[in-house]
């Protein structure tokens, strides 16, 4: 698996800055944060892509009340690219216009089964969510709790 094969879109501009939301402490409110920074950046006009780096325990889509059509653990084995794996949330980014919308790439919900990633996979990841901001003006990524080697590549 390449970023190339993870990551099948147009760029729109430069590199848009990539925010990572972390702490070593989990419950104190990293994926709340994330998403209300997410909704707020949308009403300002911003493209933003929420991404759910919470390999082990990933919650966005539960929070948000979403029901991805695909996520995380469908990107990396191949059976989507992580363009084919954005789920809308009010709206979408492409409706931001001071309307709230923003794309969320979700994890794999309640399962753990991205948890035990190889280096080289979580890396490639990495590199594709980074490239999220070829074509949105913000990403987020919402990152699990802790300081395992995966979560500081994410990081």
């Amino acid at each position: 698996m390449s970023a190339r094969t993870l990551l099948r879109v147009v760029a729109r501009g430069p590199q848009a800055p990539v925010l990572a939301v972390a702490s070593g402490k989990g419950g104190v409110g990293k994926t709340w944060f994330s998403i209300t920074l997410a909704h707020a950046l949308a009403l300002q006009g911003e493209r933003c892509a929420l991404v759910d780096g919470d390999l082990g325990c990933a919650n966005i889509d539960v929070q948000l009340g979403i029901q991805p059509k695909l996520d995380l653990a469908a990107v990396i084995s191949g059976r989507a690219s992580l363009a084919e794996s954005v789920t809308p949330v009010l709206g979408g980014a492409d409706h931001a216009g001071g309307r709230g919308g923003f794309d969320v790439f979700a994890g794999r919900s309640g399962s753990g089964s991205l948890a035990d990633l190889s280096a080289g996979a979580t890396g490639e990841l990495a590199v594709a969510a980074v490239s999220l901001g070829l074509i949105y003006d913000r990403v987020i990524f919402d990152l699990a709790a802790g300081v395992n080697s995966n979560l500081m590549r994410l990081a």
